[in-house]
């Protein structure tokens, strides 16, 4: 019977371990002190088996007598411990003094070796009455409902007994084993029934809860949820009342996850997500605002407790929790707490406006305090934009609780706008808020650190931008409705900006009319209508050596009635006239700006003065003038030089400039006559007399031939004033009245050319300017001078020239005609007749000259012509008549490289070229000949008809202008013809012609 004993005791303890397995893993799921102490119970029953096993294996039967019993006694204590919880009825402290007691008994029993019956039948006894008890406390659990408790607690009944009967029938061999196997059918259904009975009672409870808490919750107006995280936001449970707060249903809630959206604002619910994403979520009251679906916003209360995953308190997974309409509440207190701070702000604004000791920065950090405490912000700034170069500077900062003045610039970009995040607000008219975090990279030295969100508005006066408003870090987010308030400050913050800016500029520009007014060098004075002085300030009073105030009550016309240029300017003032003019007094110049004062009907009641001294800017002004003048003058001289040939018209020009600039009563130049060493009045101008022109004054004597021969400048400031038996003038100068005397000698390439004279009738005195300037005209006239003498000496050496060349050309010609003594005077002839009929046609002047030196040598090109054949007698034959066409082209030969002679061309060449194009040398036609060749052509057929031949007589004038008119458009121009014939016409025309 014992083979299949310990087998039995074996699987009644893998049972006993399977139940302990279970209760541990209900007690780790709710966390019942109940279930912990039937677990630890079961832990110890299952112990009881364990010395069981050990025993039958062979171990200390005394020791583990005492553990198996001892386990037995135990584990009954800790199941009605627990059961007594789990009733909810107390517990005895009698069964933990028995168990005591029963431990020691069963100690004490085996140690001395009692026989089995008497050691264990009062500690099972006491056992049972645990079972027997306990089954009891299971019957009598009328708050539960079902048969669940009832069976558990029979079972146990019946384990108690059959614990009773353990002493009695264990020592029974063939029982042992069944002992066993009933004992653990008794453990699987008490272990069971009260798993069941645990399980019915937690279903019964969370009904009850929840028939409890649906009866609150339909009769509460607060609405009850669960929000569920995972896998996607959405309300797992919502009371009744929240269709009577919304206007949903919980149907359309609950099913509708989309509607979240819809149900709680964009901002809130974003700073709600922020929150999740987190897996934390406040533990404060949560207010804002929830849109019905009506359409109409409401505030709400919002708590809610944290769900995380059982085990893992960093998974969230839900939020249970309440929401409370709380409007009117809101509203309410709202309302009163920023209209009360709104209007403390705004009032404390004034005040600093109009309160001088106020400075911007105290108005920034004023409104930086009461926007903060409006929004309950951690942070922020407030800026002041500079109206010269729209710099942002930030006047005060908030950094946690304090304010503290601040300078830092943020500057605009070159297009004017200002980068990242805290310019957005001043790019767009709009403020703005975001309550996500700051990714943005924030500006060099910005002392605020990490920023959650922000709400930042632009301070605006008629669209200008004057200043910003920045808060930071709140903890709950900003909204639409603080962005509109802070936006209302920042309205009047604009106003309060440009009146305190505005006043510190006047205060500084009084400061600075103060200033400009005792300490400038400037004249400020004010008369009234009768021109009485009623104001005169300022330190340029000095100049005229004049107090402050000491004309004030003084006529403006009896202090300055020796200038009519001061009493002129103050008349037009006072006749309302505003003007700026410019007066000299005592040698001081000043520029006086004339504002008329007019009362309210446009009546000119007084005048303002401001005189500022501009006597260095006069005189530079003049100085720059008379240099401008000076140029202009030495300019005119330079182009006269150039442009003119006359020396009269280029001295006379001169010397005008001179006494106009130099102020000079008389100037003159004297012309140093090489042949003679002698000074001769070339041009002058300003003498009364015409004593002056007959100067003839040898080198050496007078005033003149002294600068000439010392070759330097003679000055006289004063004749009056000078020594006479030194410096004896001629007699002209006192008919004339001269009295001051200026002479230079022209000097050009080291040459003295001659002197150039100047006379003042007043002393004078001058300066340096004056000096240098008489240099340059001298310099200019000596320069005249020269030109216009080698200019003479080029000219007629020219007109040399072209007489020499003429006598020659005629020379060539006479030579021509000694080689052919049948044309004897036939070149003066032809040369004198074509000359004058281009002159008829209309040739110019310039270029008849080139006619008459080609007529001259119309026949050069005879000189390569044999002389057998230029002065054969008879006709010539054809052979002869090819080598006399070659004289045009040796005339091209003989002239074309002489460049004098080029222009004279035309003749030589082609006077033998016929319009048709039938003449010789190169068979030109038409208008590809010459003029002056065609208007040759047709004179040197009229000589030679008009001439006697070896071979024939002359023709008469009617046969030889029948005969040319006849060839008219064949061999000459018609246009040429028509103007020869039309000489003849005219009475007094006489043809030069042999013998007509």
């Amino acid at each position: 019977m014992l083979d299949w004993l310990l087998p039995s005791v074996i699987a009644t303890l893998v049972g006993t371990i399977i139940l302990i397995v279970a209760y541990s893993f209900l007690y780790f799921q709710d966390r019942q002190p109940f279930l912990k102490i039937w677990t630890i119970g079961w832990g110890i029953y299952g112990l009881r088996f364990v010395f069981q096993i050990w025993l039958l294996l062979g171990g200390n039967e005394v020791l583990l007598q005492i553990a198996i019993q001892s386990s037995s006694l135990i584990s009954g204590f800790f199941l009605i411990w627990g059961t007594s919880l789990f009733a909810g009825r107390a517990f005895h402290k009698v069964w933990l003094v028995g168990t005591g007691i029963g431990v020691l008994w069963i100690i004490v029993a085996e140690l001395v070796n009692l026989p089995f019956t008497l050691v264990n039948l009062p500690t099972f006894t006491f056992l049972a009455l645990e079972y027997i008890w306990t089954g009891f406390f299971f019957i009598q659990f009328e708050s539960i409902s079902g048969r669940f408790h009832q069976f558990t607690g029979w079972i146990f009944i019946l384990w108690g007994i059959h614990k009773a009967d353990y002493p009695f029938l264990r020592p029974v061999a063939w029982f042992a084993p069944w002992g066993y196997m009933l004992g653990f059918i008794f453990e699987l259904s008490v272990a069971l029934g009260i798993l069941l009975t645990y399980i019915h009672k937690t279903r019964q409870d969370l009904e009850n809860n929840q028939a409890h808490f649906q009866k609150i919750s339909e009769a509460t107006r607060v609405v009850i949820f669960r929000l569920g995280l995972s896998p996607t936001i959405e309300f797992q449970y919502l009371s009744p009342a929240v269709e009577a707060l919304t206007g949903y249903t919980i149907e359309e809630l609950t099913q509708n996850p989309g509607v979240i959206k819809r149900l709680i604002p964009r901002d809130d619910l974003k700073l709600m997500i922020s929150y999740l994403s987190r897996n934390t979520f406040p533990k404060d009251v949560i207010i804002h605002r929830v849109k019905c679906k009506n359409g109409k916003d409401i505030w709400v209360e919002f708590q809610g407790i944290p769900v995380y995953e059982p085990g893992n308190e960093l998974h969230l997974v839900a939020i249970d929790g309440t929401i409370k309409d709380i409007t009117d509440r809101k509203i309410t207190q709202d309302y009163l707490r920023q209209e009360a701070t709104t209007n403390q702000c705004l009032a404390e604004l004034a005040k600093a406006t109009i309160n001088s000791t106020y400075s911007i920065a105290d108005i920034a950090s004023l409104v930086l305090d009461y926007t903060k405490q409006l929004t309950n912000s951690q942070n922020g700034y407030v800026s002041f934009i500079k109206p010269t170069n729209q710099e942002n500077t930030i006047l005060a900062i908030a950094n946690g609780r304090s304010t503290t003045a601040a300078n830092i610039i943020l500057s605009p970009a070159p297009d004017g706008k200002y980068s990242g995040l805290l310019g957005r607000s001043l790019n767009n008219k709009q403020g703005y808020f975001d309550n996500e975090p700051v990714v943005e990279p924030l500006p060099d030295g910005f002392p605020i650190g990490n920023i959650s969100n922000i709400l930042s508005v632009s301070a605006r006066l008629d669209q200008a931008l004057v200043g910003q408003i920045t808060l930071m870090n709140k903890s709950m987010g900003y909204s639409k409705y603080e962005l509109d308030l802070v936006q209302q400050i920042a309205d009047f913050y604009a106003v309060a900006l440009q009146n305190k800016y505005t006043d510190i500029e006047l205060k500084k520009s009084a400061e600075l009319l103060q200033s400009v007014v005792t300490g400038a060098p400037v004249i400020i004075f004010s008369l009234d209508q009768h021109g009485i002085f009623t104001l005169s300030e300022g330190r340029g009073l000095d100049s005229l050596g004049l107090k402050p105030g000491e004309v004030v009550g003084q006529s403006v016309y009896d202090f300055y009635q020796g200038f009519p240029e001061i009493m002129d300017q103050v008349n037009h003032a006072l006749a309302g006239e505003a003007h700026v003019s410019i007066a000299e007094v005592t040698g001081i110049f000043f520029e006086t700006h004339y504002t008329p004062i007019k009362d309210d009907q446009g009546k000119t009641i007084g005048a303002i003065g401001v005189a500022t001294e501009v006597t260095k800017r006069v005189q530079a002004e003049q100085s720059t003038h008379r240099q401008l003048e000076k140029l202009k003058t030495l300019h005119a001289i330079d182009q006269i030089i150039t442009a003119s040939t006359s020396l009269d018209l280029t001295l006379n020009f001169i010397l005008e400039q001179i006494a106009n600039h130099l102020k000079a009563s008389a100037v003159d130049i004297l012309l140093l006559e090489n042949s003679n060493h002698r000074l001769k009045y070339i041009a002058g101008r300003g003498f009364s007399a015409n004593n002056i022109i007959h100067t003839q004054l040898p080198l050496g004597q007078g005033y003149a031939g002294q600068v000439a021969i010392e070759r330097r400048l003679l000055c006289i400031n004063n004749f009056s004033a000078m020594d006479t038996n030194d410096y004896q003038p001629p007699n002209y100068w006192h008919q004339e009245g001269f009295v001051a005397y200026f002479g230079l000698p022209l000097i050009v390439k080291g040459q003295v050319k001659g002197v150039l004279e100047l006379f003042y009738s007043q002393p004078l005195y001058p300066d340096e300017e004056y000096m240098d300037f008489l240099g340059t005209l001298a310099s200019q006239a000596a320069m005249a001078l020269d030109n216009a003498i080698l200019f003479d000496n080029l000219q007629r050496t020219n007109m040399e020239l072209l007489l020499a060349y003429d006598t020659t050309l005629e020379g060539w010609a006479k030579a021509l005609e000694l080689r052919d003594k049948e044309t004897e005077g036939h070149c003066q002839r032809v040369t004198s007749m074509a000359v004058q009929l281009a002159q008829k046609m209309g040739i110019r002047r310039e270029e008849l000259i080139h006619i008459r030196r080609g007529a001259l040598l119309h026949d050069i090109g005879k000189m390569g012509i044999p002389d057998k054949i230029l002065q054969k007698p008879g006709p010539l034959n054809e052979e002869e008549w090819e080598i006399m066409k070659l004289h045009p082209t040796y005339a091209y030969n003989l002239i074309s490289d002489i460049a004098f002679l080029q222009p004279a061309l035309d003749i030589p060449y082609h006077h033998h070229e016929h319009w048709d194009g039938k003449g010789y040398p190169l068979g030109l036609a038409g208008q590809q000949i010459p003029l002056a060749a065609r208007i040759f052509s047709v004179i040197d057929t009229w000589d030679a008809l008009s001439s006697d031949r070896p071979y024939r007589k002359k023709w008469c004038q009617t046969e030889v202008l029948s005969y040319i008119r006849q060839l008219a458009g064949i061999q000459f121009d018609p246009e040429v013809v028509t103007a020869f014939v039309s000489l003849f016409d005219t009475p007094d025309y006489l043809p030069v012609a042999n013998n007509l």
